[in-house]
């Protein structure tokens, strides 16, 4: 086995909140191994979203032939389907602006885990999203 230098408990949870809005989930021990193996050697969260982007688990739910609409309607149903029709339409507008505007899906998995990881759970549209991907990356992070 190689060793890999210690991961702070601050980059893990990024990594953690980067795959709970990827995959809707905290991950198992072998993604995590795999991800944070991957930071040690260099690459970046951008990079760690490509790759969770490009897996076979991400584009078997989100197919590459999904138009900017279909792929942030069905992503925004899955990650925040207790927001309101309102919030997730103004989500759908933002996600195709940015895939529409020369952007990736795994700038739109940075973009959608910064904006879920620092907003107020008592935000009136998007608390309770909050509240529940708090939830998920504190399962994350208790079974590390």
């Amino acid at each position: 086995k190689e060793l890999y230098m210690s991961v702070t408990a601050e980059t893990r949870k990024s990594i953690i909140q980067l795959v709970v809005t990827a995959n809707n989930a905290a991950p198992g021990t072998d993604l995590l191994n795999e991800l944070v193996a991957a930071y040690n050697s260099g690459s970046s969260l951008n990079d760690l979203a490509a790759h969770l982007a490009s897996s076979d688990a991400f584009i078997a739910k989100y197919p590459l032939f999904q138009s900017a609409t279909e792929f942030g309607t069905e992503f925004l149903n899955n990650l925040v389907p207790e927001a309101s029709d309102a919030a997730k339409a103004e989500g759908v507008a933002i996600i195709e602006g940015m895939l529409n505007g020369g952007s990736s899906r795994a700038d739109v998995l940075i973009e959608a885990m910064t904006y879920l990881a620092n907003q107020s759970e008592d935000h009136p549209a998007f608390g309770t999203s909050a509240a529940l991907f708090n939830n998920r990356v504190e399962i994350g992070r208790a079974h590390v």
